[in-house]
């Protein structure tokens, strides 16, 4: 377990954030389709308020949506199952914890939270020129 590079630390923490986020993203608009397709359903069976003309073109808008997001929020949580921790090797088993705002590995506990990012920002990498 060696002292890794600032940079080589930061790219793979932005890497891993950006998988949480879209996982996050997909999964919200997943949630929220699925959401306005049963509140509609319901809507109808109450009191139909639509055309069923609109009430078709609503559902196929809505239904190539909740497909697009349940399939890429199930593959980003393929990424971030497979994803590896840069210092130790193995897989950080943190689709889970990911999920719930974890951000370390849980083999040699690095951290690929915000810090990370934030320390390839004060040390520049070895060899590289300032020109400030």
């Amino acid at each position: 377990m060696g002292d890794l590079d600032a940079n080589i630390l930061a790219d793979t923490a932005r890497r891993y954030s950006g998988l949480r986020r879209r996982y996050w993203r997909f999964m919200l608009g997943f949630l929220a389709l699925c959401g306005v397709s049963g509140l509609s359903s319901l809507l109808e069976e109450s009191a139909p308020l639509l055309h069923p003309v609109i009430d078709c073109i609503m559902l196929g808008a809505v239904i190539p949506g909740v497909l697009t997001c349940g399939i890429g929020a199930f593959v980003t949580e393929c990424s971030l199952s497979r994803f590896r921790c840069p210092r130790c090797g193995e897989r950080c088993n943190i689709a889970g914890w990911a999920i719930m705002g974890w951000y370390w590995c849980t083999h040699c506990g690095l951290d690929l939270g915000p810090a990370a990012i934030a320390t390839a920002k004060a040390k520049p990498s070895p060899g590289v020129d300032s020109w400030e």
